[in-house]
């Protein structure tokens, strides 16, 4: 599956980060039934949720003016989290969730957007230097199982030039240091043995990001992952489910395997 026109995620993005959210605004992923569906905020940007999913912090301003669009609420907890088709008209009625209702939507939306931007950085090769929110979400925290390859985060088409340094510590000693100039940031999978804990720093503008991973074994990730799926029981939606379990995931700590089972689901 190929993410739609990288311009289309950009205007989809920012029309999102610019809009102040209302006191009961609602936050969703929406994707098409096929290439027909076409969904237009009230300023009058045209948004194509197909063959890529789009995501959204103010779905209450979205409608949908053709096709078929499945709307996902973000904002809802993980129990609860179901897709509702809208065939015509507003998105809000399908996105809403009770009041009050706390849930785990601004995690598992913040995976979701990362996952989109990474797919479209990686296939349309975006020409955008990557910015400090997208980095300070792709980058592994929590715990993770031992790798089968090395991580790459997808930056740019080109060499970055915010990107100054990338380095992996552990016990207060720098053990892997990125060389850059650099348009990903590659952290190979021999660092990630076993029982480790890293540390690691990324320098990036003028920005600083910090985080730590721990590794576990995989038997350990296994039964987390299956103690989720059965928390969320039979679902025959499969992203609904896999949306479930990844969130069930990341608040476990597991926000890597929260990441890549997303963009599993989401066609990457």
């Amino acid at each position: 599956m190929k993410p739609f026109a990288r311009s289309a995620l950009c205007a989809c993005l920012l029309s999102a980060s610019l809009a102040a959210p209302a006191a009961h605004a609602r936050q969703c992923l929406y994707r098409g039934d096929d290439d027909t569906a076409r969904v237009i905020d009230r300023s009058g940007l045209m948004f194509k949720p197909f063959p890529q999913a789009l995501t959204s912090h103010a779905c209450e301003r979205l409608r949908v003016v053709s096709g078929n669009v499945d709307v996902y609420p973000m904002d809802a907890p993980a129990d609860r989290l179901q897709a509702s088709r809208v065939t015509r008209g507003p998105l809000v009625a399908a996105a809403a969730t009770d009041e009050g209702r706390a849930g785990s939507g601004t995690h598992i939306l913040a995976i979701v957007r990362t996952v989109l931007e990474g797919n479209e950085r990686m296939v349309s090769g975006s020409s955008r230097s990557a910015d400090a929110d997208y980095l300070r979400e792709a980058m592994p925290t929590g715990r993770m199982a031992e790798p089968t390859a090395g991580l790459r985060i997808p930056l740019a088409a080109a060499a970055d030039p915010n990107l100054k340094l990338v380095e992996v510590s552990s016990g207060g000693k720098v053990i892997y240091r990125q060389a850059l100039p650099a348009r990903d940031v590659v952290l190979p999978a021999g660092l990630f043995t076993r029982g480790a804990r890293l540390q690691w720093r990324v320098l990036h503008g003028t920005e600083t990001l910090t985080g730590e991973v721990q590794v576990v074994d995989g038997e350990t990730l296994s039964a987390a992952r299956t103690a989720a799926e059965q928390h969320v029981g039979a679902e025959p939606d499969a992203l609904a489910r896999t949306l479930r379990v990844a969130t069930l995931l990341a608040d476990d700590g597991y926000a890597w395997e929260a990441r890549k089972i997303t963009e599993a689901a989401l066609g990457r």
